[in-house]
């Protein structure tokens, strides 16, 4: 079957792929689930791209127990490859909420967020970011991936930002000069992603030092961007048909690196 991710669309059934994007980005932190990812349904719709979730929610399904939060953080102005963003961003630009049928207002990008039903009191929990390929958006994201129930059994937050768009709408990420600014917009996607951590740490319990980010194809450039720039932030990648970005801008600080490209990367 065809599992549509906007242009980065793959031809493969639906174990192969959403299971390693689901599980094998765990792996970073949490370990290889045995157990089944569930029956919850996370099926958020974006009625402005028209999406038709690849894994439906069956009529009459009760919801998963996640709480499906959407909010919006500035647009970081462009900035220099080499300087690095503040990891204290204007906490007042952070606060306001939106629904998720309203669209972000002008200069601000939208996240959803996925919160575990019943966290333990006191606890620090892992943080997931989950980026979409060329072409797609955070919420087609999470309603093709069913991310729901591992989020309540993992006791984990995960997050899927939304791209900006190029002059032919695709939502994409400034990951490189290869990939995929073809316009030279400039936008600087890792001040809005430092953004948007400082956020959803100010918002929920997030364990700073589980910060991990999946990304599938333009993603994961954006992954391997991340773990060059905000080495001191993220402690693991795992990348899907992505590439790693230019090794010699990278810092020198340790980070978990999981590269797949095939069913048989493992």
């Amino acid at each position: 079957m065809m599992l549509g991710l906007g242009d980065e669309s793959f031809r493969s059934p639906v174990a192969p792929y959403c299971i390693p994007w689901v599980v094998l980005g765990a792996l970073l932190v949490l370990g290889c689930a045995s157990a089944p990812i569930g029956e919850g349904r996370a099926a958020p719709t974006d009625s402005g791209d028209q999406v038709t979730p690849a894994i439906p929610q069956p009529a009459g399904e009760s919801a998963a127990p996640s709480v499906l939060v959407s909010a919006a953080v500035r647009q970081a102005k462009a900035a220099p490859r080499t300087q690095r963003p503040s990891p204290n961003p204007d906490a007042s630009s952070h606060r306001r909420r939106q629904s998720p049928a309203t669209r972000p207002l002008l200069g601000r990008r939208p996240y959803q967020l996925l919160r575990p039903h019943a966290l333990a009191a006191g606890a620090r929990h892992p943080l997931f970011i989950y980026l979409h390929g060329l072409g797609a958006s955070g919420r087609r994201l999470l309603s093709a991936l069913d991310l729901a129930a591992f989020a309540d059994r993992k006791q984990v937050f995960i997050v899927a930002p939304d791209g900006t768009r190029d002059s032919r709408g695709r939502r994409f990420w400034n990951a490189s000069g290869a990939c995929c600014d073809f316009d030279r917009s400039g936008v600087d996607d890792v001040a809005y992603l430092t953004a948007l951590i400082d956020d959803v740490r100010a918002r929920q319990p997030v364990d700073p030092k589980r910060i991990y980010v999946v990304g599938y194809s333009n993603g994961g450039f954006m992954a391997h961007r991340l773990a060059c720039e905000l080495s001191d932030r993220i402690a693991g990648i795992a990348s899907f048909s992505g590439a790693a970005y230019d090794a010699t801008e990278c810092t020198a600080e340790p980070v978990t690196v999981l590269q797949v490209h095939g069913d048989r990367d493992r």
